[in-house]
């Protein structure tokens, strides 16, 4: 699968993914049943790999091309 995302729109998808993660680490510590709890952690490992797989994808644009141009990048995930 192949993505097509501005700078902004990686930033905004990042930020958005950090902003679940700091939700569901407190619906985590929040939660009694067993069940419903390794259900938020395994969603919260899910979510935060997919968000370091985005980080190394801005990591790669902003190091490569200047932070000013409209380039847009392409991801292909693993």
């Amino acid at each position: 699968m192949d993505i097509d995302l501005s700078k902004d729109e990686l930033g905004l998808v990042m930020n958005l993914l950090e902003q679940r993660c700091e939700q569901l680490r407190v619906e985590v510590r929040r939660t009694e049943t067993p069940r419903y709890h390794e259900e938020l952690r395994e969603l919260e490992r899910t979510t935060l790999a997919l968000l370091r797989k985005l980080q190394a994808v801005a990591s790669g644009i902003i190091t490569a091309s200047d932070p000013h141009s409209s380039h847009r990048s392409s991801h292909r995930p693993t």
